[in-house]
């Protein structure tokens, strides 16, 4: 079931009712519309980004709990390399998670923290790239 929806990020309904309280009028305007692509399961993934031969997804971006993040396009002996970390900071700078063990697959369990906006900081091969992550 791969491909892509066109998901609605807002949308106004109105209804009209008779006097029996039937419904007679259904109108949905959407207000903002995205494309969003789906994996063979029918699960939204995020947008790729790449830097360097890197390539990050992010996903479930926003999350209510796990974010799954996914790194493509660097050996093993990168994993290894020193300095490589990933790091969760809230809009004040405090970290909230962080780890140097970076794996291709790096599952974050975020159900401890409190919703809000959070600035995922990526750093492999002493380059570094931030990320805007969701907690619902």
């Amino acid at each position: 079931m791969a491909g892509i929806i066109v998901k609605a990020q807002s949308f106004n309904a109105t209804y009209q009712y008779d006097a029996n309280g039937n419904r007679t009028l259904a109108q949905v305007t959407f207000v903002s519309l995205k494309s969003v692509k789906l994996d063979q399961e029918g699960k939204e993934i995020s947008p790729s980004d790449s830097f360097g031969s890197c390539i990050v997804r992010l996903y479930p971006n926003p999350t209510s709990s796990d974010l799954l993040i996914e790194i493509n396009g660097v050996t093993p002996a990168d994993f290894s390399a020193q300095g490589n970390s990933i790091k969760i900071m809230n809009l004040n700078g405090q970290i909230v998670f962080e780890t140097t063990k970076v794996m291709s697959l790096n599952p974050v369990d975020l159900s401890q923290i409190a919703q809000g906006t959070y600035i995922l900081q990526f750093t492999i091969h002493s380059k570094s790239k931030t990320y805007k992550i969701v907690k619902n």
